[in-house]
């Protein structure tokens, strides 16, 4: 995602290693947040958009972190009035020059088996991995129980 040293080390290294020049400038997580949860909650979420200012289209294929035993890329739908909750086959594109926003009630990161409650002001660390841009970090930032993640884009 778009940091400056990232960029800067980017520019540096963008003729040896293009795949790093495409991370590091065409890439970026605007208002990553998270959600504070109770102590024993089974999942935490990640919520961003994900915005492309390159000309390739990209594809978000895993998510780890150091804070939860694994991370899975999760869509949530409701058909006939049920709510259905399942990981995304394949992974998440990310279109050349387009957005793709992980919120409420659409796409987001499930956090499953925190190895702490997320507390409102902590940084939650989640490594994205791209199909072509590899890994960046993204810190999620942890607003409390029941605030409204910022306006996002569809």
């Amino acid at each position: 995602m778009r940091f400056a040293p990232k960029m800067l080390l980017a520019a540096l290294v963008g003729v040896v290693s293009p795949g790093l020049a495409h991370a590091a400038s065409d890439l970026v997580a605007i208002d990553p947040v998270s959600r504070a949860t109770p102590a024993g909650a089974p999942t935490g979420i990640g919520h961003m958009t994900i915005a492309n200012t390159g000309a390739v289209p990209d594809r978000l294929v895993t998510a780890s972190s150091p804070l939860a035993d694994h991370v899975e890329i999760h869509e949530m739908s409701v058909s006939n009035g049920i709510m259905t909750m399942h990981p995304v086959p394949g992974g998440l594109a990310v279109p050349a020059h387009g957005s793709v926003t992980l919120k409420p009630g659409s796409y987001h990161l499930m956090l499953i088996g925190p190895k702490q409650p997320f507390k409102a002001g902590d940084t939650i660390y989640v490594t994205l991995t791209f199909e072509h841009a590899g890994s960046e970090r993204v810190e999620l930032a942890v607003k409390p129980m029941g605030e409204v993640t910022p306006p996002m884009s569809k």
